[in-house]
């Protein structure tokens, strides 16, 4: 309810001075425009001008008449008279008034006509009487005119003037009401301003009591509490404040706090007002008061008047009780770790212990999962792989056992032949398991030296040409020097798994490309097919020990040969990369150090 008739009141006070200034204004307008009428006015000179006007022109045309008498300059002086009379009519708001009462353009006329007779007035040899007849004929019928006109005009001055009487009566009213408008807007003014002086009055005596009672709370509180303003002026010290550090109230309100306690430059607590007179809160923890046994802590916080900083306060804490009940209690926490960190030892010795077993029993599992993994992939592999070379042996010896006696010598040879051909196939079957198992025992020899590397990898492609006699095999090996360090029976054996990989993996009619090259300090060896190629997401996994692309179905491998050669190749200190793109072929390439990165590899 009270703050629905402050609202009301405030309503009532916006309107009484919009009404207020609404009045002052249109008073003020309404006045203005009656002076503007005053000064408007030009009737009576427009009557004077055309009255001039007639009589000039009539003295003209009797001047004219007298030429025997006058002389000629003179009849020239009243001539030029008249012409500036009827140029005063022609122009301006004199011109506009006469159109305005029926008579447009006969002032001009009348001035074209007096103007059009300067060439008889100035002929020297004009008779007597010629002037009098010419002006009376020219000028004549304009004087009758200008009578009509002034008979005009003066009818419409009249008017005029009785419509502006009436003009000034309404104005008069109308700002007589402006005055009574204005009266009622001040006495309203008024009687608010006499309401808002007495709720002014009313308000400030609350005020009052509401900072007396707040005075009270903040001296009943048992912390201390000083207030100041912007400049550091101490303007509230409570009873606690007075307790704690012994300074009555008189002695450090109104004072600079500053100069109450002279803290020496650097201390915590200025920067602490300061940084409330800054708009920040801060906190000073336990602290013992200097020259006392009292423990303090200290908070200090902003005073805002919206979002401006009006001044700051602090609020002091005395804890030494609660100070050595933390010391107390300290000391007994400090004994109950002594004994818990005992405790907690013997349990982590115990627990590092069960965690190295668990750990130990983890990797077994893991090791022992991972190999039982290699083993079923290895014993699925080879039971593929060596099933088809025995199949062979088998299928010719009995082949051989039942018609022995019956078989030709061709036929005895062609069995025998796949016979070895499929013991061969199974001692490289073997062979390539058990360099992988000497790799893993660390029990390949490793002796490098400077060897021919071309002649190397020529006598491997040759190899491959008499087991592939169709095989057209493409070598550009004029970019590799004349000796790299490395171990020729290793490395002929990561040749002829390269080179033979390749021939496996691509069609008969394509062709194998060999390419050499030096690189910096580096040799590179690339080993290029046209085959199937292998899928792009295979590809990390090729040089998995027993992996094989899923491109690979068909055709006979182990799965060791690349992990075994990458082995070799890094023995050498260098590296075995491969890159493949399904239908397009696959690319290996075998880097190998030259010269003193060689040497360092060693």
């Amino acid at each position: 309810m009270k703050s629905s008739n402050q609202r009301l009141s405030v309503i009532a006070t916006v309107l009484a001075i919009c009404a207020f200034v609404a009045f002052l204004t249109v008073a003020m307008a309404r006045l203005v425009e009656v002076q503007r009428n005053l000064t408007a006015g030009h009737g009576e000179y427009l009557l004077w001008a055309v009255g001039q006007a007639q009589y000039e022109t009539q003295k003209l045309i009797s001047a004219a008449a007298q030429t025997t008498q006058m002389s000629q300059g003179a009849l020239m002086r009243q001539y030029d008279i008249a012409i500036s009379r009827f140029v005063l009519l022609t122009e301006g708001e004199m011109s506009r008034q006469i159109a305005a009462v029926g008579h447009v353009g006969e002032m001009q006329r009348a001035l074209d006509s007096l103007l059009g007779l300067e060439q008889y007035l100035t002929k020297p040899d004009n008779r007597p009487g010629t002037y009098a007849g010419r002006v009376q004929a020219t000028m004549g019928p304009f004087i009758a005119n200008l009578r009509n006109i002034g008979n005009d005009l003066m009818i419409a001055t009249r008017e005029r003037d009785s419509e502006r009487r009436e003009t000034y009566n309404s104005t008069i009213i109308e700002i007589i009401v402006c005055i009574l408008g204005i009266l009622a807007s001040g006495v309203i003014l008024a009687i608010q301003l006499m309401a808002s002086q007495n709720q002014l009055a009313k308000s400030d005596a609350k005020m009052r009591r509401e900072k007396e009672f707040l005075d009270m709370l903040i001296d009943s509180s048992g912390e201390g509490v000083t207030a100041f303003d912007t400049n550091l002026m101490c303007t509230h010290w409570n009873k606690a404040m007075v307790r704690i550090f012994d300074r009555p109230t008189h002695d450090v309100v109104g004072r600079h706090l500053r100069d109450v306690f002279p803290f020496p430059d650097g201390h915590a607590v200025p920067e602490m007002l300061l940084s409330a007179l800054r708009g920040e809160d801060s906190y000073m923890p336990e602290h013992i008061l200097p020259g006392t046994e009292k423990y303090l802590e200290k908070a200090s916080f902003p005073v805002r008047d919206g979002s401006k900083v009006v001044g700051g306060i602090m609020i002091v804490r005395d804890v030494t009780e609660r100070y050595a009940a933390q010391r107390e209690l300290a000391r007994h926490h400090s004994q109950l770790e002594d004994l818990v960190a005992e405790r907690t030892a013997d349990l982590r010795h115990t627990e590092a212990q069960l965690r190295a077993a668990i750990q130990k029993a983890e990797q077994a599992l893991t090791q022992e999962k991972r190999l039982r993994q290699l083993y079923r992939d290895f014993v699925s592999m080879v039971s593929h792989q060596f099933r088809t070379p025995l199949a062979i042996i088998d299928s010719s010896a009995q082949r051989m056992a039942r018609r022995g006696p019956q078989m030709s010598d061709e036929e005895i040879q062609m069995r025998a032949g796949k016979i070895r051909t499929a013991a061969g196939r199974l001692a490289r079957l073997l062979e390539s398991t058990l360099d992988g198992a000497r790799m893993d025992a660390g029990e390949i020899e490793f002796h490098p030296r400077k060897s021919d590397l071309v002649r190397l990898v020529r006598e491997a492609c040759e190899r491959q040409r008499e087991l592939h006699p169709g095989r057209d095999f493409r070598l550009e090996l004029e970019g590799l020097p004349q000796a790299v360090r490395f171990d020729p029976l290793l490395m002929d054996q990561v040749l002829t798994n390269l080179i033979s990989n390749a021939t496996k993996y691509s069609p008969d009619s394509t062709q194998v490309h060999v390419v050499g090259e030096t690189r910096e300090d580096v040799v590179v060896l690339t080993v290029k097919d046209l085959g199937v190629g292998i899928p792009e997401e295979e590809l990390p996994r090729v040089f998995e020990r027993f992996f094989r692309a899923s491109t690979a179905t068909g055709v006979s491998g182990t799965g060791i040969g690349l992990h075994v050669a990458r082995e070799i190749v890094r023995m050498h200190g260098g590296e075995l990369t491969l890159s493949s793109r399904m239908g397009e072929g696959t690319a290996v390439h075998l880097t190998l150090p030259h010269d003193d990165q060689q040497q360092a590899a060693e």
